[in-house]
């Protein structure tokens, strides 16, 4: 087995394990079906975007995933309503 098949690398050198990584897309199901009522079916754009954020706020390593999917939606919900990306959340 691969490396490939135990952990994913993010943005060159952060690393998800199996279980990281599953509780993540647990969490984007929950957020995106959260939103999708507001957004309809929504692009791929927005299901990425929203990704994103997920991303990154898992990447702090300082939030649940109930705290996870809260910061997601408000983070995600400025974004759609001033129409700007969340700057702060940033490389």
């Amino acid at each position: 087995m691969s490396i490939a098949e135990y952990v994913m690398i993010i943005h060159g050198n952060e690393i998800m394990e199996p279980e990281e990584l599953a509780q993540l897309g647990s969490v984007f199901d929950e957020t995106w079906a959260a939103v999708s009522g507001n957004v309809g079916e929504g692009s791929a754009e927005q299901r990425t975007s929203l990704a994103i954020i997920l991303l990154r706020l898992a990447n702090l390593r300082q939030l649940g995933p109930d705290q996870m999917k809260a910061s997601a939606l408000r983070i995600f919900r400025a974004e759609s309503t001033f129409g700007c990306r969340a700057t702060f959340l940033a490389e």
